[in-house]
C-alpha cells in the first residue's frame, strides 16, 4: 500500500509541475474471478501523458486491486511496476493476470517480471529471468512460464518452472539459439491446466510445438515455414485447435486438432478454409464451457460455433443478427465469446451503428437470447462483475439458464413482462435490468425468442 500511494503522490506532483504541458491519466483492465467466484481482481494503470493528439506516455505505475465478491467495497491494493521513458512510445503496455487454482495467489505479468501476490496478506514474490512472454499456473504454489534469455547477438526461448515456496528453478525446455532481436511477437499459449503450451518456433516462419511442462516432452505438428493464426483449448487440456498461416502471397492456412497426451492430430484444412475462407478468422482461447465447440469470429459471418470432429459449423452470429439489429436490413453481425455455462456463448453486438459493449447470451439454437451486463461473468455464472466510476460493482444474476426458468419470447417484439427472462433470483435480476435499461433503453426491444 506504501509503494501505490508514493506513486500516486507522484504522479500528482509530476502533474502539479508540469501543469500545461502533460496531463494525468488512468484505466483499468478487465475483471477477472478467482475460480471459485469469491474473489475479483484488475489491474490499473496511472500514467503522465503529453497533452496532445497521440501523444506519449512518459510514465507508467501499475497497480494489482482485489476484493472478495460478497465485499466488494473492501479493496486491496498493491503497487506492481513503474515503467518509464523507455516505453514512452507504446500507446499500451501488455500484461497478464491470473489468479492461482484454489485463490491464494494472484501472479501479474509485466513487461519486466512476473509478480507473484498473496492474497490474504498482499506480500509479493518476484520472478526474474531474461524477458518472461508468458505465464501459467501448475499448482497453489508453482507456475510454469516462458522467456527468452540474451547472450550478447543470440536469444534462446526457454520454458520454465518454479516452486514458489522453495523457490526451486527449473528449465524444462530450451529451444535453438537464434540472433537476438526485436520483442515476441507470437506469445506461448497455455493449456488451461497449465501442462501444456502450444508455441511457434521460430516465432515466423516456423511450426507448431507443443511442449509438457511435467516432462519435457515436445512434440512439433503442422507445416513449416508457417505464422500462428490461433489457438483454442479444450476446457480439460486434452485437446488443442491450431490454426497457422503458410507464409507466402496466398497465406493458406492449416487447420488441425491436437491431442498433446497421444501426439494425435484430426486434419480439418479443407473442412476450416472452405467455412472461413476470410483471411483473418479469429479464435477464442478456450472452447465452450462444455467443450462441445470452439468460438471462431470472422468479419464476414460473424461469431460461428464449430466442432472438429466430426465437423460441423453453427453461423449463430447470421441467425442473430437480424432480431439484434436496431436496423432493418441488418448490418450488424455479433460475434461470440466464452461464457462458463454450458450450452450458452456470449454475444457482442458489432456493426456500423453500435459501440461494441452491448453483450448478450444465447444458447446454441439461438432460440434464447438474454442481456448481459458489460462486465465479467464468475466461473459459475451466477454473478457479473464491472467497474463502475473505478469501484468493482457485483451482480447477482441467479441461475438464469436452467431450461424451466427460461423460455422464448413469443415471436416479433418483446411483450415487455420480460418472459424469456430467468425467474430464480427475480427480485435482483429486475434490479439489474431497471439499472441497464437507464443506461441503454428498453432492453426487452432486443430480446426476441422464437426460431430466429
Amino acid at each position: 500500500m506504501r509503494n501505490y500511494c508514493y506513486s500516486v503522490f507522484f504522479l500528482a506532483f509530476g502533474v502539479a509541475q508540469l501543469a500545461g504541458c502533460i496531463r494525468a491519466g488512468s484505466g483499468a483492465g478487465s475483471l477477472t474471478f478467482s475460480a471459485d467466484g469469491e474473489q475479483v481482481c484488475y489491474l490499473r494503470e496511472d500514467r503522465i501523458e503529453e497533452d496532445v493528439v497521440d501523444g506519449k506516455t512518459w510514465l507508467r505505475s501499475i497497480s494489482l486491486h482485489w476484493c472478495n465478491t460478497s465485499a466488494p467495497t473492501s479493496e486491496r491494493s498493491v503497487h506492481i511496476e513503474s515503467l518509464g521513458w523507455e516505453y514512452r512510445g507504446y500507446g499500451t503496455v501488455v500484461t497478464d493476470v491470473a489468479w492461482s487454482p484454489k485463490g491464494s495467489r494472484i501472479g501479474v505479468l509485466t513487461p519486466h517480471r512476473v509478480v507473484v501476490v498473496a492474497a490474504e496478506t498482499a506480500e509479493t514474490l518476484e520472478i526474474r529471468d531474461g524477458r518472461i512472454s508468458s505465464f501459467a499456473w501448475l499448482a497453489e504454489g508453482e507456475v510454469a512460464y516462458a522467456t527468452r534469455r540474451t547472450r550478447g547477438d543470440r536469444q534462446q526461448r526457454v520454458i520454465c518452472r518454479q516452486d514458489l515456496q522453495t523457490h526451486k528453478k527449473t528449465d524444462v525446455v530450451a529451444l535453438p539459439e537464434r540472433l537476438a532481436g526485436g520483442s515476441p511477437c507470437q506469445k506461448e499459449q497455455w493449456a488451461p491446466s497449465g501442462r501444456f503450451a502450444v508455441l511457434t518456433e521460430p516465432e515466423y516462419g516456423g511450426q507448431c510445438h507443443c511442449v509438457d511442462v511435467s516432462n519435457g516432452t515436445v512434440r512439433a505438428f503442422g507445416q513449416t515455414n508457417a505464422y500462428q493464426v490461433g489457438v483454442a483449448w479444450s476446457p480439460d487440456s486434452s485437446r488443442v485447435f491450431s490454426v497457422s498461416g503458410k507464409i507466402g502471397a496466398n497465406d493458406v492456412h492449416e487447420a488441425l486438432l491436437f491431442e498433446p497426451l497421444t501426439g494425435r492430430i484430426v486434419d480439418c484444412t479443407n473442412a476450416f478454409r472452405k467455412a472461413f475462407p476470410d483471411r483473418f478468422p479469429r479464435l477464442e482461447r478456450l472452447w465452450a464451457a462444455d467443450g462441445e465447440y470452439m468460438l471462431v469470429n470472422t468479419l464476414d459471418t460473424g461469431g460461428s460455433l464449430v466442432r472438429a470432429e466430426p465437423w460441423k459449423v453453427v453461423r449463430l452470429g447470421l441467425l442473430l443478427a437480424p432480431r439484434l439489429s436496431k436496423t432493418g436490413p441488418s448490418r450488424m453481425i455479433p460475434h461470440l465469446f466464452r461464457l462458463p455455462v454450458p450450452g450458452w456463448v456470449g454475444v457482442r453486438r458489432i456493426g456500423p451503428y453500435d459501440d461494441g459493449h452491448t453483450f448478450y447470451a444465447a444458447d446454441y439454437s439461438g432460440q434464447h437470447v438474454l442481456p448481459l451486463p458489460s462486465g465479467d461473468v464468475s466461473p459459475d455464472g451466477t454473478l457479473a462483475a464491472r467497474l463502475e466510476r473505478g469501484k468493482v460493482k457485483i451482480h447477482p444474476l441467479g441461475i438464469w439458464w436452467v431450461p424451466s426458468s427460461v423460455s422464448p419470447l413469443p415471436g416479433g417484439r418483446g411483450n415487455g413482462d420480460r418472459e424469456g427472462l430467468p425467474t430464480e433470483r427475480g427480485y435482483e435480476w429486475d434490479k439489474w435490468l431497471n439499472d441497464l435499461e437507464r443506461e441503454k433503453g428498453d432492453i426487452t426491444d432486443f430480446c426476441d425468442g422464437g426460431n430466429g
